[in-house]
């Protein structure tokens, strides 16, 4: 929930650019109301702090700290380049640490699972960067 509001933050930041660059999401083409878009993000991110909180104080915090995470790539770390494609590639392998936390245990597979998991979308982040790089630099879209 706390990466699906992190996407929907991003979605509705990038409206412009991503218009610009022909991308067919359903904010940029018109199909999704930017309203919606935002109620979306409330609801995620309220949900995610009210499962992980009930699940206990240190939960709620890491889940606190990823939603903040995935909310600040938009405004700060996607400008970065490297930096914001390391960000988005910590909040897409932090939920598999954190499912394993939360059944009691952290093996080495779950650690390799994440490891994986963050070199594929670090991977994945870096071509993305690079293919959306002239709509994302063109500041009369911003």
């Amino acid at each position: 929930m706390a990466c699906g509001t992190g996407n929907v933050v991003n979605d509705v930041v990038d409206m412009r650019p991503d218009a610009a660059g022909g991308r067919s999401r359903p904010l940029a083409a018109g199909r999704l109301p930017v309203r919606a878009a935002q109620a979306t993000a409330i609801v995620l991110a309220a949900g995610a702090l009210l499962l992980s909180f009930a699940a206990g104080k240190t939960p709620g915090i890491e889940m606190s700290g990823l939603l903040a995470l995935a909310i600040a790539y938009s405004y700060v770390f996607k400008s970065t380049v490297l930096l914001g494609n390391v960000v988005v590639a910590c909040c897409a392998s932090f939920p598999v640490v954190y499912g394993g936390e939360q059944a009691g245990a952290v093996p080495a597979r779950v650690w390799a699972a994440a490891a994986l998991s963050f070199l594929f979308m670090l991977c994945y982040e870096t071509l993305e960067t690079l293919r959306d790089r002239e709509a994302d630099a063109a500041p009369e879209l911003r």
